[in-house]
């Protein structure tokens, strides 16, 4: 075989304008504060924020394989009981914050089975003590 054969193309015509695209993109984002008003600045930086969970949640659930819903769980009843306890019980919105987070926990960690009901026969879910056969003090 001939060396000459064969071509390597690190970017192709459509890469390099995509390239371009995004670079003048980035650009007029980032010169944002100077030619859009507040709404417009509000707007982007909801929906930066949306990008990020949705990036953060491809993360875990994607590629770590993580799906969590205790997190989820707490944060929805906090969220909840802030404004119904705000809104309803017509209680300042200061002290419903800890409150909130308080009944929130406290629901969240009765339904926790904590460590105590892990499988032992899923490998991640074991300590170096339970490979080794020793009892910790999960059971």
């Amino acid at each position: 075989m001939n060396a000459e054969a064969f071509r390597v193309e690190r970017a192709t015509r459509s890469s390099r304008i995509g390239l371009a695209i995004l670079v003048v993109a980035l650009a007029l984002l980032a010169a944002a504060p100077f030619w859009a008003g507040r709404a417009e600045l509000r707007l982007l930086a909801e929906i930066y924020a949306y990008l990020a969970l949705a990036s953060l949640w491809n993360l875990l659930a994607g590629y770590a394989g993580l799906v969590s819903v205790g997190q989820q769980a707490f944060v929805g009843l906090g969220a909840y009981l802030l404004f119904g306890f705000a809104i309803l019980a017509d209680i300042p919105p200061l002290w419903t914050i800890p409150l909130a987070g308080l009944i929130s926990a406290a629901v969240c960690g009765t339904c926790s089975p904590g460590g105590r009901a892990r499988r032992r026969s899923e490998p991640w879910s074991r300590t170096p003590s339970d490979r080794c056969g020793r009892r910790t003090m999960c059971g």
